[in-house]
């Protein structure tokens, strides 16, 4: 049995991070084999959920769809799982983390064969629907049970290093499943890439301990827990209203902005559809290392004043994305922007884990995970709407205006707070 208390103790000083060479030592101040463990199981889950965009072309000619039929499949999944994450959230307090995780990675894989096997358009659509509902139980019972596993000073790099895999997957997925959908067809391109994730779910399952008692340092920074476990997250949410929404707006700006970047290079700089497919995976690259280093300042230099640094940068970068021309600039912007979205990400999903009771971590990040994912999409076809109208640069510059208000907003919290202490 991998059992996580026994390599990353409840009670602080107990832990073996100080032992061993400088490079195992480094190995477990970022998580050891539990923060990889659990890396794995996000990637193996996002390698699956991000692959039915990039065989899109290929289920299209497949079924002879057109570009309503088309964006249904990705709409409907898309809608589906992020509304399934405040029930992902639920049942992950509800039943055990393990359980949730187990279940929601089973679900994901085994829907991942099914569409392969799918005879018609419709039966694809019905597997999207199931999956999306079990997608939405990996999240939120994964990062609340990977913060039951450290102490408050190690956990940001912990949850640093389980971005990283589902940055891998989204990366690795397109790519890999490109190439066997070109050699094979696209339906053994689920069915191959489908397998990892239900190898993950076993191990889990079987392999899996997490811990259920927190170390006391833990339960100091948490506040209060009285209700039921709704309300009780919903009071976590209360008690940080003003970062959470900020956060969530930017989820709302940034959302469209990537779905449309591509066409944006392509309409506003002349890119060919390749290069602004290359262009968008260079801001993939640049996550990977905002994910660490979110991580890293989270834990270094405090998860507020971590989450309010990117805010602050945010705003700019989105304005220089909407007005510089394409030159080496643009690229430091796309690289900047990458990395500042996982720096975020990072820093704000260990201070919600922070400021949790362990009982409703689940459900607070199935909340938080929930409204953000819902709201972009569906704020992406107003947005696309928009755009029809008034033409692609126009909104990209009105976004970008939302966005200097925003990290107006979030330099003036980060005064006004600093003020007063």
């Amino acid at each position: 049995m991998l059992n996580i208390m026994s390599e990353h103790p409840a009670q602080p000083g107990t832990s073996p991070v100080s032992c061993g060479t400088p490079l195992i030592r480094l190995f477990r101040q970022w998580g050891g084999k539990t923060a990889l463990f659990f890396s794995y199981a996000h990637l193996s889950h996002d390698l699956t959920t991000g692959l039915l965009v990039a065989l899109l072309p290929f289920i299209r000619d497949e079924f002879s769809l057109n570009y309503l039929q088309s964006g249904l499949l990705t709409s409907v999944y898309a809608l589906i799982a992020g509304f399934s994450q405040l029930l992902g959230g639920w049942l992950g307090d509800k039943l055990t983390r393990q359980r949730a995780m187990a279940l929601g990675l089973a679900g994901v894989g085994v829907c991942a064969v099914c569409l392969g096997l799918a005879p018609t358009y419709y039966a694809m659509l019905g597997i999207l629907v199931v999956q999306g509902v079990l997608a939405g139980l990996y999240h939120p019972s994964a990062v609340s049970g990977l913060s039951n596993c450290f102490t408050v000073a190690r956990r940001g790099k912990a949850i640093a290093m389980h971005m990283v895999g589902g940055s891998l997957g989204f990366l690795i997925g397109p790519a890999v499943g490109g190439i066997i959908a070109g050699r094979l067809g696209w339906q053994w391109a689920f069915i191959i890439l489908g397998l990892p994730v239900i190898i993950a779910s076993f191990l889990v399952y079987t392999r899996l301990k997490i811990p259920v008692i927190e170390s006391a340092e833990s339960v100091a920074t948490a506040p209060p827990v009285a209700g039921n476990r709704f309300v009780a997250a919903l009071s976590v949410f209360r008690s940080y209203a003003v970062i959470v929404v900020l956060v969530l707006l930017i989820h709302l700006l940034l959302g469209p902005v990537m779905s449309f970047l591509p066409l944006f290079l392509v309409d506003r700089h002349g890119v060919s559809t390749t290069g602004a497919a290359f262009w968008v995976t260079v801001i993939r690259g640049g996550a990977f290392a905002g994910s660490l280093l979110g991580g890293w300042l989270a834990d270094r230099w405090g998860r507020p004043r971590s989450v309010l640094f990117t805010l602050v940068l945010a705003g700019p970068v989105l304005y220089m994305l909407a007005n510089l021309p394409f030159n080496f600039a643009l690229v430091a912007v796309f690289i900047i922007m990458g990395c500042l979205g996982t720096m975020r990400e990072a820093a704000m999903q260990t201070f919600l884990m922070d400021n949790s009771p362990a009982r409703v971590r689940s459900t607070v990040f199935g909340i938080y995970f929930g409204i953000g994912q819902e709201g972009s999409s569906l704020i992406q076809p107003l947005v696309g709407n928009i755009m029809d109208v008034t033409g692609i640069y126009s909104v990209f510059n009105a976004i970008s205006f939302m966005g200097l208000a925003v990290s107006f907003a979030a330099a003036w919290f980060a005064w006004r707070t600093l003020k007063r202490r």
